[in-house]
């Protein structure tokens, strides 16, 4: 990853899926990272070596696997980013944005 991405940004969200991915870039959530199932060790360090307090909005899928993804997303960052939860109705970020047109 390249560490200048989300320097601008103050918000981070974290999502699933590539599909998920897709949707908020075509929404111009351009500052997302997808997890691909679950965190990865890169992403944790990166995320972890930020250069200063983010906000990690999770927005992963409505389903067991996610509500694991948060728990763990959660107990690996709260002492580095403030953490928000998105809620929505759908089972995903992308389902959302194609069940609302955007």
């Amino acid at each position: 990853m390249n560490s200048d991405v989300l320097k601008d940004y103050e918000d981070v969200f974290l999502v699933e899926g590539e599909n998920d991915l897709l949707s908020m870039w075509d929404n111009s959530y351009m500052n997302t990272i997808a997890t691909l199932g679950g965190i990865k060790a890169k992403q944790i360090e990166y995320l972890k070596n930020l250069s200063h307090r983010k906000t990690l909005i999770l927005a992963f899928d409505n389903d067991e696997a996610g509500n694991a993804n948060v728990s763990k997303t959660t107990r690996l960052f709260e002492k580095y980013h403030d953490i928000e939860l998105v809620q929505y109705d759908g089972k995903d970020p992308d389902e959302c944005f194609n069940k609302h047109d955007g």
